[in-house]
């Protein structure tokens, strides 16, 4: 019996927006709790590839739109559960429906063992495209001025950083 797949196909054009690597890195661990990553992209919209291994983490990822009053929006992936996630519990303002902070999760199989991550943070929104694009995952966020800090995350114990880039993007608008 053949089994079927949905797959989410993305545009090779995407990357003709790429800036020069804003940070690179290679099979690194990631101790338990948070790893912020040094960039100097303030307020431009990211790429980010990652490629991870869990270890002994619970639960392990990225935290994009970080802030120092505690805003994050965190893309993680627990090993138990199978399952990858965006919380936007603590991504800004929400107060305008207490149903808007949440987390979103959906079933994600881990392929030869590591999780796979192309994330695309622009200001008020952050796509998530997971696996072999078995997994799309796309939030609305509204993050203060300020909060487009990026770190790596991990929770119960050490997961393992197999490769790491992050581009800022370009506007598709055209200047006027």
């Amino acid at each position: 019996r053949r089994q079927h797949r949905l797959l989410a196909a993305q545009l090779d054009a995407f990357e003709r927006l790429r800036g020069h690597p804003a940070h690179v890195a290679e099979r690194q661990s990631v101790a338990p709790g948070e790893t912020p990553l040094n960039l100097r992209v303030e307020g431009r919209p990211l790429e980010i590839k990652a490629s991870f291994k869990p270890g002994t983490a619970s639960a392990f990822g990225l935290k994009v739109h970080t802030g120092a009053n505690g805003e994050e929006t965190v893309v993680g992936y627990e090993p138990a559960s199978g399952e990858v996630y965006i919380d936007r519990t603590k991504s800004g303002n929400a107060s305008f429906n207490a149903s808007f902070a949440a987390r979103h999760s959906a079933p994600l199989p881990l392929r030869e063992g590591k999780l796979r991550l192309r994330v695309v943070v622009d200001r008020s929104s952050v796509t998530v495209f997971a696996g072999d694009n078995e997994v799309v995952l796309t939030d609305q966020v509204f993050p203060s001025a300020g909060s487009d800090g990026v770190a790596l995350f991990a929770e119960g114990g050490h997961a393992r950083l197999e490769q790491l880039k992050v581009w800022p993007l370009k506007s598709i608008w055209a200047r006027r």
